[in-house]
């Protein structure tokens, strides 16, 4: 019997981004509201990943006019802002995941945390219990989901010299933006991981080409620190 898995960088960084302990409830290692930013970064990685989008110099770029991504109604929604209005800046789109951020017309960049949570829900991935007069709760249809995603994880920082897949170093330049690392058990200190982790990112361009759609997610990983770094100072 083939296990439910997570499809595509976004909901793979946001199972990596929360324990997976029964008592905590799926408890995430970060301020939701900057994981929702670096979820957004993630749907847009998903469509470099399937080159229907570019990152260039602070700006983001849809792709030809072919199909929409697949089963994936999220990047989907994203993919269709971005050719609708043109060239978006990249810190417009990554500040439009922020509560504050509301407009009349449909935000695909809103509430990106719920909305993977529910992908994975229907998925097989999670399980949803509704409770009476409780939060709903959820948990791991299989207990080891995010065990297994922690282990390839650190066997990528571990073999970061090696080729890897392109959506294995991608998913590592979002978790090094969101400075998730340090709040996982890997076989370094955060300061070694942190310096692993910028390494994997900085070589992406030229491990893919330099003309590839990936060779973006450098810039796409600085501008997730920098939106997660406004947060402090945002109201909300």
């Amino acid at each position: 019997m083939m296990l439910p898995a997570a499809r595509g960088v976004r909901e793979r960084l946001w199972l990596l981004a929360h324990d997976d302990g029964d008592e905590t409830g799926l408890r995430p290692h970060l301020d939701v509201r900057a994981l929702s930013i670096g979820l957004v970064a993630a749907s847009l990685t998903d469509l470099l990943l399937q080159g229907m989008a570019a990152v260039h110099e602070g700006r983001v770029h849809a792709i030809g006019r072919g199909p929409d991504p697949a089963g994936d109604l999220i990047a989907s929604g994203i993919l269709t802002a971005i050719r609708a209005e043109g060239p978006c800046r990249l810190s417009e789109i990554l500040r439009g995941a922020r509560a504050d951020a509301v407009s009349a017309r449909f935000n695909p960049y809103l509430r990106l945390y719920s909305r993977t949570r529910a992908t994975l829900v229907a998925a097989g991935v999670l399980i949803e219990h509704r409770r009476t007069l409780r939060p709903t709760r959820y948990r791991l249809c299989e207990p080891d989901t995010i065990a297994r995603h922690r282990s390839q994880f650190n066997h990528r920082l571990v073999y970061h010299r090696r080729q890897s897949d392109p959506g294995t170093d991608c998913l590592c330049a979002l978790v090094w933006a969101l400075n998730i690392h340090r709040a996982l058990l890997t076989p370094y200190t955060p300061g070694e991981a942190d310096a692993i982790l910028s390494g994997i990112t900085g070589r992406i361009p030229a491990r893919i080409g330099p003309g590839a759609p990936l060779a973006g997610v450098p810039e796409l990983a600085r501008g997730v620190r920098d939106a997660v770094g406004d947060l402090a100072t945002a109201a909300f």
